[in-house]
């Protein structure tokens, strides 16, 4: 009831606070509405049982239903598996579905599985039907022929009894040790019984159950010859929703399938997307070899056990993506070459097919035996086996009995103390990983690191990595106890190291000087021998000393003196930025250096004058004055913000740092970037590769919208009778990924005008920055797309991540590479760039690199983009690859032309 409906009045409580002024509407008859205090504890006492009565009701409905109606709810639940029937002989027409002879043998195996359920009361009861998939041809085990024969069993079961329902299932599989797996014993026998063994049975996955997948559809593939297997519409059109495909691939006997991914983009979200692979010819979920979704990077060939294998795609009903092509192929069993006797000093093993991933159920084993006195070491080069987990119960490498797994042994080492070892190689048959690859060498006892120094974890490095700043050993033990000078004999070699290559300004084209560019450099000049062992011995030379360019930390380690007070601690005790000028503690810098109070920062207020101290807070400031660190908007206006263009957030009143922002993005797929070498293909969609006609990839350059192309001036000067400024010479290929394999995504367009900065200096390469444009416009993909052009105060910090890319040499002096290079740098102070580099670095220019070497630009990536990912995900371009001193020197960064500077040049050439 409603009280306002019963009569009751309500008056506001009288206190100090209420305004005496207001008044109410007067009742008809105040008589009438008063009640007495007995009357309002009657009212409130059947308020009370009434609501009682109503939790009493409500608890007694919820007993009920829980009780007696949910008593009845039943679920149903689908099984996959399979099982070999010994006493059959594989034919060729169980391939077809449809043949007399499948559906024969089918309706033996069906009244088989009847057979077996009606040995369990759980399995018997809830028992509603089997369908049989296909058939394959057996493995063999030592009784004959043999068929196995996939099948799906459909349940239906109180939702009490699930957990009973799994156990009884799974109580159908041979229990682990058992010799034969039979299940014979299960059935009676009649004159056409089967003779059945090895049953697996797992649930279905409920993904592939959803109720809204309305397409389901199975495609059967022999890969006697080799083909191609794609999802729906790739690459015209994005997969269709809503669908559940799988494809049969089948190989002759004694044949194993293939299967090599060219492309792979799906939905990041493996619930919604995604394929599975297995090693059989249904999904069953202990025989699943990989789940992928999003855009992998890892290797993604594969191989099945035996002759079948099963590719299924699962979608959801929105974000479609490309999809994915895949090459298959069979390749005989005899191709697995893994195990055997290794009796040189030194060698190499690897996982069967490393790189590709192993097949499953494999097993391999290696006997090393060296020489006599000697003892062994083995190190991992790469190790990539499934989980780490204690007792490395799945895919597992074991080294005279210790066993190994997981992915963080790359650079282990172990060591054997006799002249004998032995390794053996296990995968089980679910989840295959790439694998690793390993070297081995037998070594002296009483001399572990020859002629080298040995780090406290055993790793022996060259003599001169000893006290030169940098952690060569992993746990800086190479720079501990350094001495307060060097030798005369050190100071020479490390100050006159003669160089292997001209200076730059003794050339003057691309063709002629080797452009110091982007690749990742896979060299290493050490021998291989300087890898880590486990002994108890350890040699001990006398510590290097610190040389006249080093400055030394108190903790006994020698840094390059240029890293003092750079903000950074180099020393790991933070000697070298102790007694630096600089702000008072409980100041902030501003980027013009001046120092103000800690408490003005984030104030709204601009007290640096430059808008630094308002730059990394919540809310961006309009200032009233600009400065060279501050982003101006459209309408002349200038924010504090750092950064704040294609981020996301509207900062300019008049919307202007967000304008212009589709680039710089990957569409269809993630922006994770992992470690390695090659990239995949469609990971930089704004390289460009740069043809001159006839003779192949001369330069890189970045995609800036679809008409327009950037790269660096020293690719377009004239070389004598190579007139590398005309435009007539060159054609761009957007979309490529290996040089002289073009494929669906590949652009080729002809250059119709070249823009060279009018102020490149081909002596010293500043400026060096040039703009094409193509002859039509491109259409823009998800492997042609344009990257961010910075504003020109946009901050790449010291330290921050930046990654190069391009096509050119993967060594100093050596050959172009043919797959599309990445490799991540850090962005380096200019002043300390400017003294390694002798002081050829002008404010134009930006470095890049890592200084402790291995990692740079080589010959062949000129004008390519180095980028950086910022907040929003988006791509920027930071440099051009401009020039270096060599490729990958210690201490030699990466010189790159500093976009910034240019960005009113180009938007005045091009419009972009």
């Amino acid at each position: 009831m409603d009280f306002l409906d019963s009569g009751q009045k309500f008056s506001p409580r009288q206190d100090q606070d209420w305004d005496p002024t207001l008044t109410f509407l007067p009742a008809a008859d105040t008589r009438q509405l008063e009640k007495n205090p007995g009357q309002r504890r009657k009212l409130w006492i059947g308020v009370g049982l009434l609501l009682a009565a109503a939790a009493v009701a409500l608890l007694t409905g919820l007993l009920v239903w829980h009780y007696h109606l949910r008593s009845d709810v039943r679920v149903k639940k689908v099984y996959i598996g399979s099982m070999a029937i010994s006493n059959e002989r594989f034919l060729p027409s169980y391939e077809d579905s449809s043949s007399p002879q499948f559906v024969h043998l089918a309706s033996l195996v069906r009244q088989q599985l009847k057979l077996i359920y009606s040995k369990n009361s759980v399995l018997a009861k809830s028992f509603r039907g089997a369908t049989v998939q296909a058939f394959s041809e057996g493995e063999g085990d030592g009784d004959g022929d043999s068929v196995v024969v996939y099948y799906q069993s459909k349940f239906d079961v109180h939702i009490s009894q699930q957990a009973s329902l799994d156990q009884a299932v799974q109580s159908l599989e041979p229990q682990t040790g058992s010799q034969s797996g039979r299940h014979g014993r299960l059935l009676p026998k009649p004159t056409d019984a089967l003779n059945v063994n090895n049953v697996v049975s797992r649930a279905l996955d409920p993904r592939m159950t959803r109720t809204t997948l309305f397409a389901k559809k199975v495609f059967n593939l022999h890969v006697r010859d080799s083909g191609v297997v794609k999802s729906p519409g790739f690459p015209d059109s994005s997969y269709p929703p809503n669908v559940y495909l799988q494809w049969r691939l089948r190989a002759d006997p004694g044949h194993r399938v293939r299967l090599d991914f060219h492309t792979l983009i799906l939905e990041d979200d493996c619930q919604q997307d995604f394929i599975q692979i297995y090693d059989s010819l249904a999904p069953i979920q202990n025989l699943v070899l990989t789940e992928q979704c999003g855009y992998p990077h890892e290797s993604l060939s594969f191989l099945s056990s035996g002759s079948v294998m099963l590719l299924t795609l699962v979608t959801d009903e929105e974000k479609n993506f490309p999809g994915f092509i895949a090459n298959y192929s069979q390749i005989s069993l005899s191709e697995q070459k893994c195990g055997g006797t290794l009796t040189a000093s030194k060698g190499s093993f690897s996982s069967p097919f490393f790189p590709s991933n192993y097949p499953p159920k494999t097993t391999c084993v290696w006997k090393i035996q060296a020489p006599k006195e000697t003892f062994l070491k083995v190190q991992f080069k790469k190790f990539f086996l499934g989980n780490n987990s204690a007792q490395c119960r799945q895919d597992y490498v074991e080294v005279d009995d210790q066993r190994l797994c997981g992915s963080k042994l790359q650079s282990s080492v172990l060591t054997s103390r006799s002249n004998a070892m032995t390794i053996r190689f296990r995968s089980d048959s679910s989840y295959v990983d790439q694998g690793f690859t390993a070297e081995y060498e037998a070594f002296i006892p009483t001399n572990p690191c020859p002629g080298r120094f040995q780090c406290t974890n055993n790793l022996c490095l060259n003599t001169t990595l000893q006290c030169d700043g940098w952690n060569d050993c992993g746990d800086a033990s190479d720079e501990e106890n350094c001495s307060e000078s060097r030798t005369r004999t050190l100071q020479i070699r490390s100050r006159f190291q003669p160089e292997k290559l001209p200076t730059k300004s003794g050339f003057h084209h691309p063709a002629e000087f080797p452009q110091h560019i982007t690749s990742y450099n896979v060299c290493s000049n050490r021998p291989f021998g300087d890898f880590p062992f486990m002994t108890s011995q350890r040699a001990v030379a006398p510590p290097p000393e610190c040389d006249g360019s080093q400055m030394k930390c108190k903790n006994g380690r020698c840094k390059p003196e240029f890293w003092k007070c750079d903000s950074v601690d180099d020393c790991g005790d933070n000697t070298d930025e102790e007694n630096c000028v600089k702000c008072k503690p409980g100041e902030f810098t501003c980027r013009n250096s001046r120092c103000i109070p800690k408490k003005m920062q984030c104030d709204g207020k601009d007290d640096c004058s430059d808008g630094s101290d308002e730059s990394k807070c919540e809310k961006s400031l309009v200032l009233q004055q600009c400065s060279e660190f501050t982003f101006r908007c459209r309408d002349g206006r200038c924010i504090s913000k750092l950064n704040p263009e294609c981020d996301g957030e509207q900062d300019c009143e008049d919307g202007s740092d967000e304008d212009n922002c589709h680039c710089g993005t990957r569409p269809y797929r993630s922006s994770r970037i992992v470690g390695g070498q090659a990239s995949r293909e469609g990971e930089w969609p704004w390289q460009v590769s740069l043809h001159i006609k006839g003779q192949g990839h001369t330069c890189g350059a970045s995609v800036l919208s679809n008409r327009w192309l950037m790269t660096a001036a020293h690719c377009v000067q004239d070389n004598g009778p190579n007139k590398y400024s005309q435009a007539t010479q060159w054609e761009a290929l957007l979309g490529l990924h290996v040089q002289s394999q073009t494929s669906e995504w590949t652009v080729r367009r002809n250059i119709q005008r070249i823009i060279a900065h009018p102020d490149y200096n081909f002596l010293t390469y500043d400026n060096d920055i040039a703009l094409m444009e193509l002859d039509s416009n491109v259409t823009l993909n998800q492997n042609i797309w344009p990257i961010c052009l910075p504003s020109p105060t946009y901050d790449f910090p010291v330290g921050l991540a930046a990654w190069i890319t391009g096509w050119g040499a993967t060594r100093e002096g050596g050959l172009a590479a043919k797959i599309l290079q990445k490799a991540e740098v850090r962005i380096i102070n200019s002043t300390v760039c400017k003294s390694l580099m002798k002081d050829d670095v002008t404010d134009r220019m930006l470095c890049a690199g890592i200084l402790k070497g291995g990692v740079d630009a080589c010959q062949g990536d000129s004008g390519g983009p180095l980028s950086v990912t910022g907040p929003s995900g988006r791509v920027f371009i930071a440099g051009v690859v401009s020039w270096g001193d060599g490729c990958a020197r210690r201490n030699k960064p990466g010189v790159y032309t500093r976009v910034t500077k240019y960005r009113s040049w180009i938007k005045e050439k091009s419009g972009v």
